[in-house]
């Protein structure tokens, strides 16, 4: 579902206006996306339509790069908002005023942001492209700048400037405004340096995107003096329209002469009354957008192809597929631990952890999953085969965070994951999988080891989806794995490599004698998400295995690239006892009772791993794995 202008030019840049001779033809104004600061100055007598302007403007913005991409934050601090038609926005939750006591927080995340994507995200690419190109997308940010009240606050000058001579780039644009008499005052009061220095490189080296006259049309000045390094924001003229661009004198001087030889003038009227029906499209499309993800399916990856080559095969979980959980079975040496391995990497490149968040456990002697470190979205790896134990603990809680949430679920009258996402927008619940390969050691032992074990998977199974809990499982076979009936009735895709025909009908259909995988060749597999009925059955090709050092690779730059709110980090288990963790040296509380507290089940258990794992608590970890690894080897 994709919302952009129907026009032609919108790619080319933000559709400011229009520019038309006295015969009543016109042609589009456009500001390139490259560009990224924009200045609109107005008389005393002229706010009400330089607000009207500034409205158009945000929306043209939010309507040319589609509203699904776009956040809007005003940092202007009156006391009634001048952006009324823009309010309409709040409750879809792209628009946000910005007050006085959060506009400082508010512009140090932003530098922070700006410097993340500037160095690990982009690589030479600006924002906009990046995301045209990236399945991984970032919001692009509009910065509404009240620069009579904002300049004042600033108290390095040449930060701001590097800043704004950068911030495009990186996806952050800046749309500032201001009375021309109010900032004229500022730029000539020299009891204030900064801010006079500061109002004097924004206003006196810049030149407007819109200087609103007396006539309230725009006027193009023709005074070229005192220009500014920085300046990007000027006309030139081309062949289809008239863009806006970095400018030379050259270039002004060719708009001028093209404006004076055929009398083109800019016009902005007739914008104000366009403004609420535009609001109302846009909220109308993120509301029905809101609702159309709520039917899709929360994963979708692709696993493989068919035979044929045509065509991908996807590996698909929600509402849409209404599929929940998974089994994979396969012969060893087949393809099976490599598809796992796919499927856990698509995710990190697909997913953050906002969204999708891990609990990964090789029983395969611990050596497949060891690559995972670094998975953004993994908050705990088990490579300890030697303890069954933790598992069912980790079911255990896993039933427990169910009753967790069905609590909150019930205080906020929803019966559903995405209900409550969709309720509580600052406070997403994330989905959580639980992915284990070689289940099967997790049936071995006795009756009254495996019987509570079997019997909370089996609750998690049944009623875990719609609070956002999923289990994927891989075994080599069913024979030894032994899954309870009660737990496979309620997972629906079977996906199998090679196996034996009497394994083939175990994990399929066998009274439809559907035993199509013992004839496959390794790599090849069956997906199927209707428990196995052989009408369901699509074969394919698995893509070629990843190489380990590519799996580490390709996960620590996903993780420098995630922002820190959509990435976790990973604890390892693999030492004997996980309560000799320490302390996360921050003050703050201990990894070993918060946030990997088989007691601790509650939804704050994921919220703490966000708060507490960060930078320090990745140093913390691998000095506690070099020193496991000296003891080891000691």
């Amino acid at each position: 579902m994709e919302f952009r202008l129907p026009s032609l030019f919108t790619d080319a840049g933000l559709h400011a206006g229009s520019l038309h001779t006295p015969t009543g033809a016109y042609m589009p104004l456009l500001f390139p996306w490259s560009a990224g600061n924009w200045f609109v100055l107005f008389e005393d007598g002229q706010a009400a339509l330089a607000f009207d302007y500034l409205q158009h403007l945000v929306l043209a913005f939010t309507e040319g790069l589609g509203p699904g991409d776009v956040e809007i934050m005003a940092f202007d601090f009156s006391l009634k908002s001048r952006f009324k038609t823009l309010l309409g926005l709040k409750d879809v939750g792209i628009y946000t005023e910005i007050t006085r006591d959060e506009a400082e927080d508010a512009h140090r995340k932003l530098y922070a942001l700006a410097r993340r994507r500037l160095q690990d995200v982009l690589r030479g690419n600006d924002m906009v492209r990046h995301n045209r190109e990236s399945a991984y997308k970032e919001k692009i940010h509009l910065l509404l700048w009240n620069l009579e009240q904002i300049i004042p606050d600033f108290s390095q000058g040449h930060e701001v400037l590097e800043f704004m001579a950068v911030s495009a780039e990186a996806g952050i644009y800046i749309l500032a405004y201001g009375r021309v008499s109010a900032l004229s005052a500022l730029a000539n009061d020299e009891r204030r340096k900064v801010s006079a220095e500061l109002a004097r490189a924004l206003i006196g080296g810049r030149m407007p995107l819109a200087d609103l006259g007396e006539e309230g049309t725009a006027a193009v000045p023709l005074s070229l003096s005192s220009l500014s390094p920085l300046r990007r924001n000027c006309l030139m003229f081309e062949n289809h329209g008239v863009e806006i661009t970095s400018s030379h004198d050259l270039e002004m001087a060719r708009l001028l002469e093209y404006m004076a030889r055929f009398d083109l003038r800019p016009d902005f009227s007739g914008i104000s009354r366009t403004l609420a029906p535009r609001a109302a499209q846009i909220a109308a499309f993120l509301q029905r957008k809101e609702m159309e993800d709520s039917r899709q399916d929360f994963l979708k990856i692709p696993i493989g192809r068919t035979l044929d080559d045509r065509n991908d095969i996807f590996l698909s979980l929600g509402k849409h597929s209404d599929t929940y959980h998974v089994l994979v079975a396969g012969m060893s040496g087949m393809g099976k631990t490599s598809m796992l391995n796919h499927i856990i990497v698509s995710i990190a490149k697909q997913y953050t952890a906002r969204q999708v968040l891990l609990f990964l456990m090789d029983y395969k002697e611990g050596v497949e999953f060891q690559v995972f470190e670094s998975h953004p979205n993994c908050t705990r790896l088990f490579l300890d085969n030697t303890r069954p134990e933790l598992a069912r603990q980790v079911v255990d809680r896993f039933a427990q965070l169910i009753e967790e949430r069905s609590v909150k679920f019930r205080q906020e009258k929803v019966s559903h994951i995405d209900e409550y996402n969709g309720k509580n927008l600052g406070e997403h619940m994330p989905r959580v999988i639980l992915i284990i390969d070689e289940v099967q050691k997790l049936f071995a032992g006795s009756y009254s080891e495996t019987l509570p074990f079997e019997r909370q998977l089996a609750k998690v199974a049944s009623t875990g989806r719609g609070f956002g809990i999923h289990i994927i499982l891989s075994t080599q076979n069913l024979t030894s794995a032994n899954i309870p009936a009660a737990v496979l009735k309620q997972i629906p895709v079977r996906i199998a490599f090679k196996l034996d025909r009497s394994e083939s009908g175990k994990i399929f259909d066998s009274r439809a004698y559907n035993d199509a995988a013992a004839s496959l060749k390794p790599y090849q597999f069956i997906y199927n998400n209707d428990f196995g009925e052989k009408r369901a059955n699509q074969i394919g090709r698995a893509f070629v295995p990843y190489a380990a050092e590519e799996i580490r690779e390709t996960l620590a730059q996903l993780y420098k690239e995630r922002a820190e709110e959509d990435r976790t980090l990973p604890y390892v288990d693999e030492t004997p006892d996980a309560a000799t963790v320490p302390e996360t040296g921050g003050g703050g509380a201990s990894i070993s009772t918060v946030v990997f507290s088989p007691l601790d089940p509650s939804e704050s258990f994921f919220r703490d791993i966000k708060a507490t794992v960060t930078a320090e608590d990745a140093r913390n970890f691998e000095a506690l794995r070099a020193k496991g690894a000296a003891g080891k080897s000691s």
